[in-house]
């Protein structure tokens, strides 16, 4: 896929840039609850920064899941998660104890896959080298008149890029910090030119709980010590 920068697994957090997040949560018996955050640069370009699951193979405890995502959201300096309704107020209830408000996502997976595809037709979105990401978004198909999975086959980790990207619409501006995001309005940005990476060692410290610098005071102060 030519939107994704090969042998860039994740893009270090920036001071001074806003980031937002979506998240896929799962029930942890087969599905991967997944979390993506992304940015906006300044010429429009939708960039994904980080895309992560829960780390161990299903089955898994989705609470354990949790925890590692709230330190990705403190290492980004994101104080609010967007993802769907799962889980009732369970998922939502846990996020706010780990100091993140939860917004529902009002467009459905097929809203969010029909937004996709004219930005990722265009060659205007930059992702991931993610493996499983590439895969699912290869295998998305028409069916119904909707896209969707194949039959058998997972959309974790599409779902949680649709997401994010749909939270870039052209009404959220760089620097400003909440996206409006009015029902099935999604927006083509322009491309960007690359930007330096720090590579997995970024990534490993986040799947470690390991947040130095500012983002590890940010850690801090949402998370009260807890690791």
């Amino acid at each position: 896929m030519a939107a994704i920068e090969r042998g860039v697994p994740s893009r270090p957090s920036e001071e001074g840039r806003r980031y937002v997040a979506f998240v896929n949560m799962s029930g942890g018996s087969s599905d991967d609850p997944v979390l993506a955050i992304a940015h906006r640069d300044l010429d429009g370009a939708r960039v994904l920064d980080l895309i992560l699951n829960q780390g161990p193979a299903p089955p898994f405890d989705p609470r354990q899941a949790l925890k590692r995502f709230s330190r990705a959201l403190a290492a980004y300096w994101c104080a609010s998660v967007t993802g769907d309704a799962y889980g009732g107020e369970t998922f939502r209830e846990d996020f706010r104890r780990e100091g993140f408000s939860y917004r529902v996502a009002e467009p459905t997976t097929r809203e969010l896959y029909e937004g996709l595809e004219p930005i990722l037709n265009a060659g205007e979105l930059r992702l991931l080298d993610a493996p499983k990401l590439e895969q699912e978004l290869l295998e998305l198909v028409w069916r119904g008149g909707k896209i969707t999975h194949a039959g058998g086959e997972h959309d974790d980790w599409a779902t949680a890029a649709a997401g994010v990207v749909s939270l870039l619409g052209r009404h959220m501006r760089p620097e400003a910090g909440v996206p409006w995001w009015p029902r099935g309005a999604h927006h083509v940005g322009r491309p960007a030119a690359p930007e330096p990476t720090r590579g997995a060692g970024h990534m490993e410290a986040i799947r470690q709980g390991r947040v130095g610098g500012q983002a590890g005071r940010v850690r801090e102060r949402y998370r009260d010590g807890r690791a």
